[in-house]
């Protein structure tokens, strides 16, 4: 299993400071349920996007919080799971 920062395709909308990750090569066994109890661990999830295809299990994980003010947990979270 791997985990990367989200790249935009586009570079102009790269930021240093990231909330959303990729994770592939996730277990075959591995649902959206298991993936989210491993990374909720690092941080409250926002979104939680999961998928399969002929390669494995990957998810598009998108850390965020409640609180509009605080722009430290997302980045935190993503981190700390990368």
């Amino acid at each position: 299993m791997s985990a990367v920062k989200y790249q935009p395709r586009d570079k102009r909308d790269f930021r240093r400071v990231f909330n959303n990750i990729y994770v592939k090569n996730l277990p075959e066994d591995y649902t959206e349920e298991k993936t989210r109890e491993l990374f909720s661990k690092f941080g409250p999830i926002g979104m939680l996007k999961f998928g399969k295809n002929n390669i494995g299990a990957f998810a598009m994980i998108a850390y965020f919080t409640a609180d509009k003010e605080d722009r430290e947990t997302g980045p935190e979270a993503a981190n700390k799971a990368v």
